[in-house]
């Protein structure tokens, strides 16, 4: 018996289905009920360790090319008692978000041409997805929350003494890009994600993954 354990290439056997389903579905896929499936503009399969975090229904190939960037602006405006001479502050704080990238604007090219019925359609699934998106936000805010109960925070009480007279706009900005996913990391993930449904902890597996090295 070889290094291969006795496999041997045969050139009409069909090739894996390398690089867009990760080592660990395609042989769970097997014997296990792994989901797979098809890009609906590729068309090559695909596995969730593979799939566009925008849009599962595409691979990560045909759909990454996506940035949000979140602005914060702030605007302060100071003004002066003429009588009392006093200074008195207001500050307005705003959210501007901006979408961008290619595969972006090929979709907002696509939106005109839906129908009636697709619009709708698209508009539900879609929908679905930002509720089970929000759901999961809210979710880990709350498990956060709850985890970093009874832990001392520290309260500023510094007092700004700066007076100013003139009105100020301060922004603060943040791209997040969506990036294809990377063999290694993939492979990773769904191996991971095996062994706890296996029944391990992420200690056990961390300590299995030091105890490798």
């Amino acid at each position: 018996m070889d290094e291969n354990y006795g496999i041997t290439e045969n050139p009409e056997d069909p090739e894996p289905l390398d690089p867009l389903t990760c080592d660990a579905c395609f042989e769970a896929n097997l014997t296990e009920d792994v989901h797979i499936q098809s890009c609906v503009v590729c068309e090559e399969l695909y596995c969730l360790h593979h799939a566009s975090i925008i849009d599962p229904a595409h691979c990560a190939e045909c759909l990454h090319d996506v940035a949000v960037t979140t602005e914060t602006i702030q605007r302060t405006e100071t003004h002066i008692a003429h009588e009392t001479g006093k200074v008195y502050k207001r500050t307005r704080k705003a959210r501007q978000i901006k979408i961008g990238g290619l595969h972006w604007l090929f979709t907002q090219r696509k939106i005109p041409m839906l129908n009636d019925a697709e619009l709708s359609l698209a508009i539900e699934y879609h929908r679905a997805i930002y509720d089970s998106l929000i759901y999961e936000r809210e979710k880990r805010r709350s498990d956060n929350f709850h985890r970093n109960a009874g832990k001392p925070f520290k309260i500023n009480t510094s007092i700004n003494n700066t007076v100013t007279t003139t009105e100020t706009t301060v922004k603060k900005s943040k791209t997040v890009r969506a990036l294809k996913p990377d063999k290694a990391a993939a492979n990773l993930a769904s191996l991971i994600e095996q062994l706890r449904a296996s029944g391990m902890s992420m200690e056990q597996i961390k300590a299995m993954a030091v105890g490798k090295k």
